[in-house]
């Protein structure tokens, strides 16, 4: 009986397009919130220089392939001093696989054509024959942010037959000519590719765009007769941006970010298209849902990603504004027609402040990657007092208390230095294992990848 349980899940999973960073699990142990030591002797994996510059390494986005090497992606500076677009693919104990690309990192700059300009990964997924894909962004000749989307093989290489240079690059979706930026990605069951990110119209006013991509690395007309569709003013202010975003059942396109307000606030944002670059207007009446104030700060509300459950409600997290002028960490359940769901926690999202469970101090706290786990939990990861953190709760917006003692982990100095630890992404393995890619202060001030995992 599990058996089938779990291939309607990976059907589900597969019909769904969900990447793997935002897809609920196959089978998973139960999970306690204690670091897994077999993983690189401490737990976590650390690593700066990777392009050559020892000075910062970065990590936003992460992925497991199918044989449950760890994929982290994000950025590190050369010896030029400018940030290359950079993989580390780590082996199950942990340490660097180096039959990726002889070393176990791969290193990429100037998609976009700038020369000594910066490249950086956002965000990654895998599919089925472990081929990477990650979007970010390049610097292009006029020094402005061109969105990017590279394709690396399983052994390491770009692949050519990937826009035939193994990268493709996109600028001026909304008209301005100036910063382009993919930060999700995710695959369609035709491996075709959307994008969300932003677009500049002017240095002033930024719209969310979503893009996509053909499976061989050209935009397709077919979508929004473009390959690309962006929204502007929706909230009545200047300012929209998206960051995450994944595929429902019915095939539309969920995007979530931030949307500025007339009031000049910015809100809390989701996006549904349908497949053909069209605004679903099912959800929510008008296609599009917003929310400010969850921390009562009335000031700043974001999102940061997504997930699906098998019913279409919308788990996602961000941070919002309180009236201490700090960022709290929110999650909030969103149904599949556009309305918050006051089932969850009482009025439909959940607040978390360390400052009311700390002993002193004020603390800004942010979710930044959500999954779940193989019994249907709620995983946040995402920063917090300077820490790394990793939320648990039911499906109810309670802290799950068995977990960590609190409902929480935190964790500082994976690097040697201190009170700089981040979250950035999550992912769970085949074997239920909870990942997170982020980054942390060393001791000589620089930041350095980091790769958490736990039991």
């Amino acid at each position: 009986m599990k058996s089938f349980l779990y291939l309607t899940l990976f059907l589900f999973i597969a019909a769904c397009g969900i990447d793997k960073e935002s897809a609920p699990p196959l089978p998973s142990s139960a999970g306690s919130g204690v670091l897994d030591s077999s993983f690189a002797g401490t737990g976590y994996f650390v690593h700066d220089g990777a392009a050559g510059g020892n000075l910062a390494d970065e990590v936003y986005g992460i992925a497991v392939d199918s044989q449950d090497h760890v994929i982290l992606v994000g950025s590190s500076i050369n010896s030029v001093g400018n940030l290359d677009m950079t993989i580390w693919r780590l082996k199950e104990d942990g340490t660097l696989d180096t039959t990726f690309n002889g070393s176990g990192i791969f290193s990429h700059d100037g998609a976009a054509g700038g020369t000594n300009q910066s490249d950086v990964g956002l965000a990654v997924v895998v599919d089925s024959s472990d081929n990477i894909f990650v979007t970010g962004y390049s610097t292009n000749g006029s020094s402005n942010f061109d969105m990017a989307i590279w394709k690396v093989t399983s052994s390491g290489s770009l692949d050519t037959s990937f826009n035939g240079t193994g990268y493709f690059t996109h600028d001026s979706a909304a008209g301005g000519n100036n910063h382009d930026q993919g930060a999700g990605i995710i695959l369609d069951g035709s491996g075709d590719i959307f994008v969300a990110g932003y677009s500049d119209q002017s240095v002033l006013n930024r719209d969310m765009a979503l893009w996509k991509v053909t499976s061989t690395g050209s935009l397709d007309a077919s979508f929004n007769g473009s390959g690309f569709v962006t929204d502007d003013n929706s909230n009545g202010g200047t300012h929209e941006q998206g960051n995450n975003l994944t595929i429902d059942g019915s095939g539309n396109i969920v995007v979530v970010g931030r949307a500025d307000s007339a009031a000049a606030s910015s809100d809390m944002a989701i996006w549904r298209y349908d497949n053909t670059g069209s605004l679903d207007t099912t959800f929510n009446g008008i296609g599009y849902f917003f929310h400010n104030s969850a921390a009562g700060g009335n000031s700043f509300d974001s999102a940061t990603d997504l997930v699906l459950d098998v019913t279409g409600n919308l788990y996602v997290t961000g941070s919002s504004r309180n009236a201490a002028n700090n960022n709290d960490m929110v999650i909030w359940k969103v149904t599949d027609s556009g309305a918050l769901d006051t089932s969850f926690d009482g009025d439909g999202y959940f607040v978390f402040d360390y400052s009311a469970h700390a002993i002193s101090g004020n603390s800004s706290d942010t979710g930044e990657a959500i999954t779940f786990d193989g019994s249907g939990r709620i995983l946040v990861t995402g920063g917090g007092n300077g820490d790394m953190f990793l939320w648990r709760l039911d499906t109810d917006g309670n802290l799950d208390t068995d977990f960590s003692d609190d409902g929480y982990f935190n964790h500082d100095s994976a690097a040697g230095g201190f009170d700089s630890d981040i979250g950035e992404s999550i992912v769970i393995d085949h074997e239920g294992r909870i990942n997170i890619g982020g980054f942390s202060r060393n001791a000589s001030g620089n930041n350095d990848a980091v790769g958490w995992r736990f039991q």
